[in-house]
């Protein structure tokens, strides 16, 4: 039997409530879609940095140059009603805000990688110049509400990477690096921030 109208508007009213207090134990209508209860994707914190297209024109796309998918940081349900999204298993609400976890299919972050939900700060990501990573990046441990900028060359691995020669810049990296690097000092992420250490040795003379 399909829910009332009257039922409809308490589970979304449930769910809205959800987003930025304790969420109760409900279930939302199958007709209930992800922007009922957030945009798609939210407008908060680093969000917009991490999930905007690199076609959209915006300088936090042009950063990352890639539109990274939701299971990268959370858990993502093919079903609104999911056990782990609105409700886990045993039908106990899942407390907000949404959490954290790189334990997904497809994440980059590394297994050891950790997110504080107190200080909102990410450590030992791979994206961000943790987890097996060189360490001379400037500023490894990024806060959620730190501007797109904190996404720049350097800040992950120094330019030059400290195993590097001194007199190497950024505009050096694609003779080693492509198509990870550009000529241009920008990224692909397909091939920069994948898990892998991408190398291109040029043919020797």
């Amino acid at each position: 039997m399909r829910r009332s109208v009257g039922t409809l508007l308490l589970a979304i009213a449930a769910a809205l409530a959800g987003c930025g207090s304790s969420r109760e134990a409900t279930t939302a209508d199958a007709q209930t879609t992800c922007t009922t209860c957030h945009g798609m994707p939210p407008a908060t914190g680093a969000h917009l940095a991490h999930v905007t297209p690199a076609t959209s024109g915006s300088p936090a796309a042009e950063i990352l140059q890639k539109a990274f998918d939701c299971n990268q940081c959370h858990f993502k349900p093919h079903d609104v009603n999911d056990p782990g999204h609105i409700v886990q298993a045993d039908g106990a609400a899942v407390p907000s805000p949404a959490q954290v976890r790189f334990d997904q299919p497809g994440s980059l972050a590394g297994l050891t990688a950790k997110f504080d939900p107190k200080t909102r700060v990410c450590s030992n990501v791979y994206c961000h110049g943790g987890n097996g990573v060189p360490s001379e990046g400037s500023y490894t441990a990024p806060k959620w509400e730190d501007p797109p900028s904190a996404a720049f060359c350097g800040t992950c691995h120094g330019i030059p990477p400290a195993n590097h020669a001194s007199t190497i810049t950024q505009l050096d990296c694609v003779k080693c690096h492509a198509p990870s690097a550009t000529a241009t000092g920008g990224v692909d992420p397909a091939t920069h921030i994948n898990g892998q250490f991408e190398i291109n040795l040029p043919p020797s003379p």
